[in-house]
């Protein structure tokens, strides 16, 4: 009983800091070769560069980069690198974070994952007053590791607001998991960085 206790405070605790930040995520998809050791890896040299496409809040996908990276943050558990905004060099590096916003619905991981290597997509302008859409991926090669989508709080009103850093921070925390559920718990031991 007292492990359905502590499982029931837990949900509530999540519903309720949910509920602050009033992001609306798809749940992750995360690809079998997911581990969260390999951050370390992948950022080892001088972080995770970090892709913005489209024009969000008015700022260049440049411009945006650069906000956007100093709210994102790898979880504690997982191997400490930074996320950093992309430059002319990262088009030939493997891995990297991207964030799409407002892309058609059919937009697919890889087309997003595209971003790490300079690629663009198109972006659909959201409505004035509507909240914007964000594709996010954790990528590899040009391939998917992590992703969602995510329907950023109505009414943020700028890159300065905290209800965009905290969107942020539920992003980076939803593209790093502890585990992947597609491992068995053999393969998971050890996954976790701090173990």
């Amino acid at each position: 009983m007292k492990r359905l206790s502590a499982a029931f405070a837990v949900l509530l605790t999540g519903g309720i800091l949910a509920g602050c930040t009033a992001v609306t995520m798809d749940p992750v998809t995360i690809e079998p070769s997911y581990k969260v050791t390999d951050l370390w890896w992948a950022g080892k040299d001088d972080g995770l560069p970090l892709s913005v496409n489209g024009t969000p809040y008015g700022l260049s996908s440049e411009k945006a980069a650069e906000s956007f990276s100093d709210h994102m943050r790898v979880p504690g558990y997982a191997p400490q690198v930074a996320i950093r905004p992309r430059n002319s060099e990262d088009s030939s590096r493997s891995w990297g974070v991207a964030l799409a916003f407002d892309t058609p619905e059919s937009t697919a991981a890889s087309e997003v994952c595209g971003t790490t290597r300079g690629h663009e997509l198109e972006s659909v302008a959201s409505a004035d007053g509507q909240p914007h859409r964000v594709f996010a991926a954790y990528c590899r090669g040009g391939s998917r590791v992590t992703s969602t989508r995510v329907t950023l709080p109505e009414g943020i009103t700028g890159p300065d607001d905290p209800r965009l850093h905290r969107s942020l921070q539920d992003i980076s925390r939803a593209l790093f998991p502890r585990n992947n559920p597609n491992l068995d718990d053999r393969d998971n031991q050890g996954n976790d960085w701090n173990s």
